[in-house]
C-alpha cells in the first residue's frame, strides 16, 4: 500500500488517508480545539476520539506513511511538521508558558492552540490558493482533452513560483541510523526458542556446576547478576525469557516475587534440565515460591544444579520423568536446531560488520509552511487525486480502492463527490433542511403534537421502547 492509500477500519469500511497538506486545508484555524487534533494527528498517526481508529500493532499491513513514521520516528515526514507546527505555535506565543514537547492530550494541546489563528491562518490561505490552481489546471486538462502520456501540467504561473520559493527552502538529506534488523532477528530467535523450539543452549554442561548470584556496580546502581560455574569456568547464565535480547547473567532478581524472580526460575530450571524452557515453564511459579523468594535480598547466594533436580524430585518429577523429558527435547533440538543454528550465524555475521544501518533519502524542509509543499509534491507527483469536492472545493484523495473508484465513476457522471468529513456535514445539512420543510406543513406539526401529547399520557410507548419489546 502506498502513503494515501486506504485502509479497513474496525467496521470493516475503507477509509481514504488524506495527504497532510489537504488534512491542514481542511482544518479550521480558527478553532484551538480542531487545530490541536490536526497536531496530534501528524504525531501519533490517530485522529484523537476517533472510533473509526485503530492500534497500529493491530494493522497487519501498514501504509507507507505509518511505517515511517515507526522506523524514523522525529525524523519521518509526518512527525517532523507535527514538530515545526509546534515551533510556529510557541513563536506565536510569546508570553504563553508552553513545554517543550506538546501534550498528546486534546484538551491541554487545545489551551496551546489558543493563539494559533495568527500564526495558521495566513499558511492555510496561501495553500488553499495553491490548491486552487492545482483543481483550475484539471479543468483545462479536461477541456483541451490533456491525458496523462508523459507530459504533467499542475499549477497556473502564480502558484508554480510561489511553491517554487517554498521548495527553495528545501534540502535533499541522506538519512541515516542503526537498522532495526539485528533486533529483529533477534526477537525472532527469542520468540522461537521460547514458544516453538522451546529450548536453549546451555554455556556448561558439566553436572555438577553451581549458580552464582551476585550484586555488581554498574554505573550509579547496583545489578543483580547470575553466573554458571564448574571446574574454574565461569559464565553469565542465559535469560530464558529473551536468551538472544538480553545480555546473560542480566535481568534477574531474587528475594521477592516478580519479573526479575520468575525470570530466573524458569532460567535455572531450563539450564539444570539440559535448556528444557518447556518442563522448566510448568514448574517456574512454584519454584520462586519455594526458593527464588527466599533467597536473601540484594545478597549473593550459590545454588548448585544438585538443589534443583533435587527440588524437582520433591514435586514428583523423578529421573524417570527427567529422562522422558530429555527424549522430547532431543527431538525438538533435531527439528529446530537447524533453523536456530541458521538465524544464530545469520546474527552473528550482522554483528561481526558492525550491525547493519538503515538510509532514506529525504527532503528536509525549513519550516512548517514549506512541510506542506514537501507532501504536497508527493501528493501531485503520483497523481493521486480526483477533481474537487463539492462541498469544500479542494482535491480528494485517490489510491484505486473501491471507494475511490465509486468516487471516480460519481465524478465521471457530473454527481457530487466528498471528503469523508464533508460528507457528513453534508448528511446532516440534508437533514436539518428536510426537518424544515417538514416543520413548514401544518399536519406535520399537528401530528407531532398529538404523539407527543399521548406520550405524556401514557398512552403511545416510545418508539425506542417498541423497538425493544421487539427484540424482545
Amino acid at each position: 500500500m502506498r502513503e494515501h492509500d486506504a485502509k479497513p477500519n474496525k467496521s470493516g469500511k475503507s477509509v481514504v488517508q488524506n495527504p497532510a497538506c489537504i488534512e491542514f486545508a481542511l482544518t479550521e484555524v480558527s478553532d484551538p480545539a480542531k487545530v490541536a487534533r490536526f497536531l496530534i494527528w501528524l504525531e501519533d498517526g490517530k485522529w484523537p476520539d476517533d472510533d473509526s481508529n485503530e492500534d497500529l500493532s493491530e494493522v497487519s499491513e501498514l501504509t507507507t506513511e505509518e511505517a515511517t513514521a515507526l522506523l524514523w520516528g522525529d525524523e519521518s515526514p509526518r512527525r517532523r511538521m507535527a514538530n515545526l507546527a509546534w515551533e510556529l505555535i510557541r513563536k506565536s506565543n510569546p508570553d504563553h508558558d508552553l513545554g517543550t514537547y506538546f501534550s498528546l492530550n486534546l484538551e491541554e494541546l487545545s489551551v496551546d492552540c489558543s493563539n494559533c489563528e495568527s500564526a495558521f491562518g495566513p499558511i492555510r490561505d496561501r495553500l488553499k490558493w495553491v490548491l486552487e490552481g492545482v483543481e483550475k489546471i484539471d479543468l483545462n486538462d479536461a477541456a483541451v482533452g490533456q491525458g496523462r502520456w508523459g507530459e504533467e501540467w499542475f499549477l497556473p504561473k502564480e502558484q508554480t513560483e510561489f511553491v517554487r520559493g517554498q521548495l527553495a527552502k528545501i534540502r535533499v538529506e541522506l538519512l541515516e541510523k542503526p537498522s532495526d534488523y539485528e533486533e529483529a532477528t533477534e526477537a525472532f530467535l527469542d520468540t522461537f526458542a521460547s514458544s516453538v523450539a522451546k529450548f536453549m543452549g546451555t554455556p556448561i554442561l558439566d553436572d555438577d556446576r553451581t549458580y552464582n548470584g551476585e550484586v555488581r556496580r554498574v554505573g550509579f546502581g547496583d545489578e543483580m547478576y547470575v553466573s554458571v560455574e564448574a571446574r574454574g569456568e565461569r559464565r553469565g547464565l542465559p535469560n530464558a525469557r529473551e536468551p538472544f535480547r538480553r545480555a546473560p547473567g542480566t535481568d534477574f532478581g531474587w528475594g521477592y516475587g516478580g519479573h526479575g524472580p520468575q525470570a530466573l526460575a524458569l532460567s535455572l530450571l531450563a539450564d539444570a534440565t539440559g535448556g528444557d524452557i518447556d518442563m522448566a515453564r510448568g514448574w517456574s511459579s512454584r519454584f520462586v515460591r519455594d526458593v527464588v523468594s527466599k533467597l536473601p535480598l540484594w545478597h549473593p547466594f550459590q545454588l548448585t544444579r544438585a538443589d534443583v533436580i533435587s527440588w524437582l524430585a520433591g514435586q514428583g518429577v523423578g529421573q524417570h520423568h527427567l529422562s522422558e523429558a530429555a527424549k522430547e527435547l532431543r527431538l525438538r533440538q533435531e527439528r529446530f536446531g537447524p533453523i536456530m543454528e541458521r538465524n544464530q550465524e545469520l546474527l552473528k555475521r550482522i554483528r561481526d560488520m558492525g550491525g547493519l544501518r538503515a538510509q532514506r533519502f529525504d527532503l528536509v524542509p525549513a519550516d512548517f509552511e514549506s512541510s506542506l509543499y514537501v507532501d504536497l509534491t508527493e501528493f501531485l507527483r503520483h497523481g493521486k487525486r480526483i477533481m474537487k469536492c463539492n462541498r469544500c472545493g479542494l482535491p480528494i484523495s485517490s489510491d484505486g480502492s473501491a471507494r475511490s473508484n465509486r468516487q471516480r465513476a460519481r465524478w465521471l457522471a457530473s454527481r457530487p463527490i466528498y471528503h469523508a468529513g464533508c460528507a457528513q456535514q453534508t448528511r446532516t445539512d440534508r437533514k436539518g433542511a428536510a426537518w424544515q420543510r417538514l416543520a413548514q406543513d401544518p399536519l406535520f406539526r399537528e401530528k407531532r403534537r398529538i404523539e407527543a401529547r399521548q406520550r405524556r399520557q401514557g398512552l403511545r410507548p416510545r418508539r425506542r421502547l417498541q423497538k425493544g419489546a421487539r427484540a424482545g
